[in-house]
């Protein structure tokens, strides 16, 4: 058997050009073990061209640079960043200016979610989630420091309990209210809007006081006659002590 070389060099290239070329050991078999070395036929008629290998001219992914890392520069540096939106003050909110920088707290509600606060007659008044009061519960019957008016013409205070104190500063009678008095039996007192006594006055349908039967005035053209107010609160209809005693009657 004739002495095989120790390597055969295949060539492949279908052109003036070598495209590839494989080395192959020969040690008997091509299996690495001791034995009979055998080629590969060819096989006829194959005029395919074999792969050419072309070099990768892309540019490696690790190469390109990152703009849009953890390092990349905010468009500002300041508080926050533009377009971010936080709760602020009374149920508010507030937006990030393009300058970075909170802009105003807007659409705030009336108190803070949770805040209580004193209302009416000693009530409470609590906030509620939307920030706005709810209603005043536990109310007294009045707010401390409130007077009104009371009895005869007198003023009531509201303690600090919430409830209507003593009536004070009264007067001795009721508007309207009337008494005798002192008066003459034919007259009487009115109390005033002041809730003070008035004087003394003809009772409504009296014509005179009678003051103990001693009330005259003069009548007719007697010039001593006269009339006598009756213990009826009302004058005589005669007129006495006429002219015949008088000296006469009087002119015309």
């Amino acid at each position: 058997m004739p002495e095989i070389p120790d390597v055969v060099r295949r060539d492949t290239a279908t052109s003036r050009q070598d495209v590839l070329v494989e080395i192959l050991p020969l040690d008997g078999d091509l299996d690495g073990e001791a034995g009979e070395d055998t080629l590969a036929p060819e096989v006829p008629g194959d005029t395919s061209a074999p792969e050419t290998l072309v070099p990768d001219t892309a540019t490696p992914e690790s190469s390109l640079p990152d703009t849009a890392g953890p390092d990349a520069e905010p468009p500002c540096r300041g508080e926050c960043l533009p377009g971010m939106a936080q709760g602020c003050g009374n149920c508010g909110a507030q937006r990030c200016g393009a300058d970075c920088r909170w802009g105003p707290c807007v659409s705030e509600g009336a108190c803070r979610a949770g805040a209580t606060q004193a209302c009416g007659g000693c009530g409470m008044q609590r906030c509620s989630d939307a920030c706005a009061w709810g209603v005043c519960t536990a109310m007294g019957a009045c707010t401390p420091g409130m007077t009104r008016p009371c009895g005869r013409c007198g003023t009531q205070r509201c303690t600090d309990a919430c409830d209507w104190g003593a009536c004070s500063g009264e007067g001795p009678c009721s508007p309207g209210a009337t008494q005798a008095g002192s008066c003459d039996r034919c007259a009487q007192q009115t109390c005033g809007s002041n809730c003070q006594w008035g004087g003394c006055a003809l009772r409504p349908g009296n014509g005179c006081e009678y003051q103990n039967g001693v009330h005259n005035r003069a009548c007719s053209a007697c010039r001593c006659g006269r009339q006598w107010c009756l213990p009826s609160c009302q004058w005589s209809t005669a007129c006495t002590s006429c002219c015949t005693s008088c000296g006469g009657c009087q002119a015309p």
